[in-house]
């Protein structure tokens, strides 16, 4: 598990996968609108969170993935199952 992982980080780390995906010229902000935006569908929000958890060592819900609308809300994700698991191991 990566500790003390920030807020831009994980934001810069979902910004490249985005920018992977859906190509370079992307542009990208805390507030966009994903599946309006750009269109994403839910099983993209799964193949994210695969990314993610692999990246940042920690378990996302697909349940609440699915939910996600903006980079902060999946950013917000992370950073909470981060808390989340270094909770359960102290």
């Amino acid at each position: 598990m990566v500790k003390d992982v920030t807020r831009e980080q994980v934001f810069l780390y979902f910004e490249k996968i985005l920018k992977d995906h859906l190509g370079e010229d992307v542009t990208l902000s805390a507030d966009t609108n994903l599946r309006e935006d750009f269109g994403v569908e839910s099983l993209e929000f799964i193949e994210f969170s695969v990314k993610l958890e692999k990246a940042f060592g920690v378990k996302l819900s697909n349940a609440e993935i699915r939910h996600c609308v903006t980079p902060s809300d999946i950013v917000q994700l992370v950073l909470n199952a981060q808390q989340d698991q270094s909770m359960n191991v102290e």
